[in-house]
């Protein structure tokens, strides 16, 4: 009996509403129905539900929709949480680091690079230090230059106040995107219930009863289901 429900069970795999040759999957099937494992990897990849969803051909395999849209190459972060927080936080997370690195350039990188450059202090003949490109990049060229070295000490120091902003604005952003994702992907078991401590042998109750004896714990669930609503 095990054997006949698993074989019946695999012989109905596969059906969808555009049919194929017979809209079943039949393994035995010489030749195999191309039309059924083409809808099959149509539904595997990824995209946006198709517009009329009513009307849309599901891969029962699967329980995805067969004709999904793709994902256009320049979309936008937010477009992508229907595949959860995972892949809108790790974007926004390069663009930040992005945004890090031009702060730093736009900031201090710039004058702390010219005026290296434009400093002598590594010349030939130099006690301490060569002439070499990589001499020049660094701030040893400048290190009898004190006002030079006092201008980027504080254009260090404002940078680090620049960076603290930014990261408080990541995270801000880290944690609205996580919402906004938990908001796209919310089922019913994101609102479940425990009842406990019912009285025995259970007997209806009114709601203002309900309302009357009501927890805080219990308020806190009412409310947030009636937000849903």
């Amino acid at each position: 009996r095990c054997v006949q429900e698993t074989v019946s069970t695999q012989s109905t795999w596969g059906s969808n509403k555009s049919g194929g040759q017979d809209g079943e999957y039949n393994p035995d099937a010489i030749p195999p129905n191309f039309k059924l494992c083409e809808d099959h990897l149509k539904a595997t990849l990824v995209g946006y539900p198709p517009k009329d969803v009513d009307n849309a051909n599901i891969d029962s395999g699967s329980g995805r929709y067969v004709n999904q849209i793709p994902f256009d190459l320049c979309c936008e972060t937010k477009d992508l949480k229907i595949l959860g927080s995972g892949y809108p936080l790790y974007f926004s997370f390069l663009k930040y680091c992005i945004l890090f690195l031009g702060l730093g350039l736009i900031v201090n990188g710039s004058y702390n690079l010219y005026t290296n450059i434009e400093s002598n202090y590594c010349h030939e003949g130099s006690k301490d230090c060569g002439t070499n490109f990589f001499n020049r990049l660094s701030v040893a060229n400048k290190k009898d230059q004190d006002s030079l070295l006092l201008t980027q000490f504080i254009l260090n120091l404002l940078y680090a106040f620049v960076i603290i902003v930014a990261l408080h604005l990541f995270r801000k952003k880290v944690r609205d995107i996580d919402y906004e994702c938990d908001e796209a992907l919310i089922s019913a078991f994101d609102y479940s219930l425990m009842i406990y401590d019912l009285p025995e042998p259970l007997q209806a109750v009114s709601y203002t009863h309900l309302r009357a004896h009501e927890t805080p714990e219990h308020l806190v669930c009412r409310l947030l289901l009636e937000k849903k609503k």
